[in-house]
């Protein structure tokens, strides 16, 4: 089990997570007006920056020079939906940041780099881009070094072998986007479109992506241990209900063969439809994953993924065709990975955030206690644990150090706006697998305008709210794309994919932060000094926002 620990986080500033012992320790201290030490991690690796999981968005000024107020607060910080317990809507109100934290710490979004990027040629960063430094012939490289030539300096316990992940993404997707092995057999994780949330998260913010899910290995098998895709294919339905919570559209089948009724109409028959329950209990699995949850071994309730839950995700560069359109490159900048560790209850996930709410009244400068290293990653104290890769100074791969993986926590656990712990799976497309509306994927508006799916729809509106509350596309108000909502369905790839002109500069501005290994002040790709960034946050400043946005 876990150490009882806040998922106060990032998006929290002002929250800290801390083991309960410390908790009172920290109570006690205050009591006799005695400051408490910073924690220590469970290895003793070493952080410049204490709360490195509040990120840089959490700095920007909200109000303008012409004192007009911009909200971007609002995407992250919101009601959570039950069992997000997290209500941290008063952190679009206020700056509430921990006495330590207010001098700003990501000193990359200040900085002037267009000498850097100009001494890089557009031949040189797309050369650079276009080369593959995550599969290899065949192979994964970073993989590969992990288990056949580990650097010492990786080597967190010291055991002379790598205990932490081993990415076995290997790209080879059949055509429901089921990856595969080597030898051809599925390896349990399948690729999923998904709407991005508003701001820096398309394309237009310098990078894109993919994201993969993977569930445990007993929801992949038939109820007497055998493999079976379609109880996998399945059970992947049922979580998505689940976490979407809404009714899921699936292949027709019997539901005699699995013995469970999925749609929900008090009899075994052909079902075409996996049915959405709010009720605990209701949300039943099949094959052997069904089996080990009548007995209490697997789980699943609305709102919250089974245990050994997977997700996946590369973070890329952009590529520019000779026509001018911009892509997703090869080149992979970072490997971002969780898992779900174990279960909590929606009862313990309420207890937490009361806890958090008390530990933000009475410890409110106190820096969170993130518990980990660079091996085995670290956890948010709600079950996941987070890993991941970044490139070295040659673009090569190489694991994310502690301090790295500490700003993964600040925005997977304690906002509203997260689905246990997670963004894109809850805002997941009904059809496509393709990256952020692009080209190849089915839910681009077509030749005639339409959106083909209400994910779309919903998304436009989202994206047309966010514009006008923010007046601006991103959060820094630095992106140049037309504002004036409602949006034309015609122009939305232009509205999340950057010009030809802006993806060079980004891809040039990153692979500068790639050189100097400067990812500790900020990994966000711009040239120019952010106009809109804090330096340092004045104690009891306010947004100057009055009323809080609970709507995505």
């Amino acid at each position: 089990m876990e150490p009882l620990q806040s998922s106060r986080s990032q998006g929290s500033p002002s929250g800290i997570g801390i083991p309960r012992p410390v908790l009172v320790w920290g109570w006690l201290l205050l009591a006799h007006h005695v400051p408490a030490a910073p924690p220590v991690s469970v290895r003793p690796e070493q952080l410049d920056n204490w709360f490195a999981y509040i990120p840089p968005s959490c700095y920007v000024d909200t109000l303008d020079a012409a004192g007009v107020v911009h909200n971007s607060c609002y995407v992250c910080h919101r009601r959570g939906q039950a069992p997000n317990f997290i209500d941290d809507s008063d952190l679009q109100l206020s700056y509430s940041f921990p006495a330590a934290a207010r001098v700003n710490p990501w000193t990359n979004l200040l900085k002037d780099r267009t000498t850097a990027v100009e001494g890089i040629s557009d031949k040189e960063i797309f050369t650079y881009v276009r080369e593959d430094n995550y599969m290899s012939g065949g192979r994964i490289g970073i993989a590969d070094q992990l288990t056949n030539h580990l650097p010492p300096e990786w080597d967190s316990n010291g055991n002379g072998e790598w205990e932490g992940l081993l990415p076995d993404v290997r790209y080879d997707l059949d055509a429901d986007g089921f990856d595969r092995n080597q030898n051809g057999d599925i390896n349990g994780w399948v690729r999923y479109g998904y709407a991005p949330l508003p701001g820096n998260f398309p394309p237009a913010g310098g990078s894109v992506g993919d994201a993969f899910i993977r569930l445990g290995k007993e929801f992949r098998l038939d109820r007497d241990g055998q493999p079976d895709l379609a109880v996998y294919k399945l059970n992947l339905s049922i979580v998505e209900s689940a976490i979407r919570q809404r009714d899921i559209s699936v292949d027709p089948f019997d539901e005699e063969n699995y013995g469970v009724d999925l749609d929900k109409n008090d009899r075994l028959n052909r079902a075409d439809t996996i049915v959405f329950s709010n009720r605990p209990g209701e949300m039943r699995l099949v094959g052997r994953a069904g089996v080990l949850q009548s007995h209490d071994k697997v789980h699943l309730e609305p709102g919250l993924f089974p245990e050994s839950t997977e997700f996946f995700h590369s973070l890329r560069y952009l590529d520019v065709s000779d026509a001018g359109v911009v892509d997703k490159a090869v080149r992979v900048k970072e490997i971002r990975y969780s898992i779900k560790k174990r279960w909590y209850t929606p009862a313990e996930l309420a207890r937490f955030a009361a806890e958090e709410n008390r530990e933000k009244t009475y410890l409110p400068d106190r820096p969170r206690w993130v518990r980990g290293n660079q091996e085995f990653g670290v956890s948010n104290s709600l079950a996941w644990q987070y890993r991941g890769f970044i490139e070295d100074r040659e673009g090569r791969l190489r694991p994310q150090t502690y301090q790295e993986l500490v700003s993964c926590v600040g925005c997977h656990s304690g906002i509203g706006a997260t689905t246990d712990s997670n963004f894109s799976f809850a805002r997941k497309l009904s059809h496509g697998g393709g990256d952020y509306l692009s080209p190849d994927s089915s839910n681009s508006a077509d030749s005639d305008g339409e959106l083909t799916s209400i994910e779309l729809k919903k998304f436009l509106g989202e994206y047309s709210s966010y514009l006008q509350n923010n007046h601006g596309a991103n959060e820094y108000r630095s992106l140049r794309v037309p504002l004036e909502p409602p949006i034309p369905p015609q122009t939305i790839r232009s509205r999340l994919w950057p010009s030809a002109e802006q993806a060079t500069l980004m891809n040039k501005s990153y692979r500068v932060t790639v050189k100097e290994q400067s990812f500790t002040e900020g990994r966000d790709p711009v040239v120019l000094p952010v106009l809109s960034i804090l330096r340092e946050v004045e104690e009891g400043k306010k947004t100057g926002i009055t009323t809080p946005i609970q709507e995505p």
